[in-house]
């Protein structure tokens, strides 16, 4: 996973392990935007052809950091 600004991260699709080379990156790489409400956004980093699939109830698409009293910070990515 790779800072690309605030909100956004660059990962490698398909169990890619990471590889210092453009070209991978530039195959494999994707962006995943997290809006303000939550909403992520997935889109490819160069060459890589993808489609997201919104309003699926089992996979909504949503980041989360939850607080609980008394716990450490949990995340929730689904």
């Amino acid at each position: 996973m790779h800072p690309v600004s605030r909100n956004k991260v660059r990962i490698l699709a398909d169990n890619i392990a990471f590889q210092p080379d453009t070209e991978v990156i530039n195959k494999y790489g994707i962006i995943l935007e997290i809006g303000d409400d939550g909403n992520i956004i997935i889109s490819p980093y160069k060459d890589l052809r993808l489609t997201q699939i919104n309003g699926d109830i089992n996979f909504p698409n949503m980041f989360f950091l939850l607080r609980r009293p008394h716990s450490k910070t949990i995340r929730f990515f689904s």
